[in-house]
């Protein structure tokens, strides 16, 4: 979560009309803040999308525990219940 605070901080101050770039160069305050809000947009959905989906383990790394198995069935290596006392009861391949 700090790691994606910090990329947004990141990105809107580099957005920001005249730290990096205007955009336009010659418009008003009010046509240039528009531009930028509108690519600092595009720039969280692409951020949001693509790179945070990446980072997802850095975050928040795995702790996915599979719950335990009724009474009466065992866990298969695959990670499925099955009945214990099914004659056929062979884990799924």
């Amino acid at each position: 979560m700090i790691l994606r605070t910090i990329l947004k901080v990141a990105l809107f101050f580099a957005l920001v009309p005249g730290i990096l770039v205007k955009i336009p160069s010659h418009g008003s305050r009010v046509q240039q803040a528009a531009v930028h809000a509108a690519v600092f947009a595009v720039a969280i959905y692409l951020m949001h999308a693509y790179l945070f989906p990446m980072i997802e383990g850095f975050d928040n790394p795995s702790t996915k525990v599979d719950p335990p198995c009724p009474e009466g069935y065992k866990r298969c290596p695959s990670g499925d219940c099955v009945l214990a006392a099914d004659v056929h009861g062979a884990c799924p391949a």
